[in-house]
């Protein structure tokens, strides 16, 4: 988890799923399920033997990732 000094958003590494969301809104909520945003991985594991074919030039939200985890800085754009 990160909190992102541009935007101030809550930003999770979801590494069983691997993608990193971002939490809409941070009070409370309705729908705790639809309160995030997916701003990179597309659920799909990037295997290890194929890591050169798994987003490199393409869009964060299409890339393939391998268990995002830790701290990130994220720019998205």
């Amino acid at each position: 988890m990160t909190v992102s000094p541009v935007d101030g958003r809550l930003y999770i590494s979801d590494y069983m799923k691997h993608r990193i969301i971002k939490i809409s809104t941070m009070g409370p909520v309705k729908d705790l399920k639809s309160n995030f945003e997916v701003v990179a991985g597309t659920g799909e594991e990037c295997p290890p033997m194929a890591l050169d074919k798994c987003g490199d030039g393409k869009r964060a939200k299409d890339a393939r990732l391998v268990r995002p985890k830790g701290n990130y800085y994220l720019f998205i754009y």
